[in-house]
């Protein structure tokens, strides 16, 4: 049995991880994304790299999200009100 110290950290640890999968998740809801949600989401440093290896950065993350479209064919994420 781990230490009660340890098991306390492992305890945030996996509140840490769920918190930001369930943010993450926010940001692929298209309403969220639509709303303004992603600028208080994202920090101002934000970067992020794509696989083809261009990086983007808050401001550009954001002026592409006001242009995306809504997807065909019905939202892929589920409970979303697309």
């Amino acid at each position: 049995m781990a230490p009660m110290g340890e098991a306390d950290a492992s305890g945030e640890a996996l509140e840490r991880a769920t918190l930001g999968r369930e943010l993450e998740e926010v940001l692929l809801d298209p309403v969220s994304r639509k709303s303004g949600r992603a600028e208080a989401l994202l920090a101002d440093d934000f970067v992020e790299f794509g696989g083809s290896g261009r990086g983007f950065d808050k401001a550009r993350i954001l002026a592409s999200l006001g242009n995306e479209q809504p997807p065909q064919g019905g939202c892929p994420s589920s409970g979303c009100a697309c």
